[in-house]
């Protein structure tokens, strides 16, 4: 296969519909933990 190089993830980012919580976030532990932190965030937003 065809590797992206990482494009694919950008272009499915840059083409979601306005109002929905897009994030990015690095690999590895540090980035786990953040989106964890993120996530947590956005669970608390829903009443």
């Amino acid at each position: 296969g065809r590797t992206l190089r990482g494009i694919d993830s950008l272009l499915s980012i840059a083409q979601m519909p306005a109002g929905i919580p897009v994030a990015t976030f690095p690999i590895g532990p540090k980035g786990a933990i953040a989106a964890a932190r993120f996530a947590i965030a956005l669970l608390r937003q829903i009443p």
